[in-house]
């Protein structure tokens, strides 16, 4: 056996020699396969990760509702998924009238701009950002709270207030060294006034 061994690496020896081009693309080839493999899954695992500790700082007592099931997607999700009918406000107002152990809802409406939101102030700009509406709960919800300002009121819901809090990065975008707040900025093109900035996240 050891002398098939021996043979069977002289004879694997010779061959690398022979064609050493071809055997240095496999090689290549294989290590490139491999490596973007593992950076794949590790990306994933940290998205992952990344979610669930989001998820787990809104609290024990805190329940997130999705039409999609939780975790990052690799590929088109399942028609089943597609097909489910979109969670409206009026879901969510008949969960806090229906169930008396919920304290606060806060549905969060999602708008997404072909090719990443753009916030603009002056010559300043903030890109890909999360742009959402939402109601005055979210701060209790979420417990997450305005640093500087005030966050939105059920007064600037009614009167459908062009109005906004923004977060730490696109506060420091916009405004690296100006308070941001009674400043008016464009987002997505429409006049919003910047009203609060949220704590930051860790």
């Amino acid at each position: 056996h050891i002398l098939e061994l021996k043979e069977s690496l002289l004879m694997a020896l010779g061959t690398f020699r022979a064609h050493k081009m071809r055997s240095f693309l496999t090689i290549l080839g294989v290590l490139v396969g491999v490596t973007a493999i593992i950076g794949m899954v590790s990306l994933i695992e940290g998205l992952n990760k990344s979610m669930a500790n989001q998820i787990e700082s809104l609290g024990s007592n805190v329940l997130y509702v999705s039409k999609y099931k939780p975790g990052i997607q690799m590929g088109r999700r399942s028609s089943t998924e597609r097909n489910r009918p979109d969670i409206t406000f009026d879901d969510a107002q008949a969960v806090l009238e229906y169930c008396p152990d919920v304290i606060a809802v806060s549905p969060q409406n999602y708008y997404r701009k072909p090719g990443g939101n753009v916030a603009k102030y002056k010559d300043n700009q903030a890109k890909n950002f999360s742009f959402f509406g939402t109601l005055p709960e979210y701060e209790i919800v979420n417990n997450s709270f305005v640093e500087q300002g005030r966050f939105i009121t059920h007064t600037d819901d009614k009167f459908h207030s062009f109005v906004c809090v923004i977060g730490k990065d696109v506060a420091d975008a916009l405004f690296p060294n100006i308070d941001p707040v009674q400043k008016q900025i464009l987002v997505n093109g429409d006049k919003f006034l910047v009203i609060g900035v949220m704590e930051e996240r860790e």
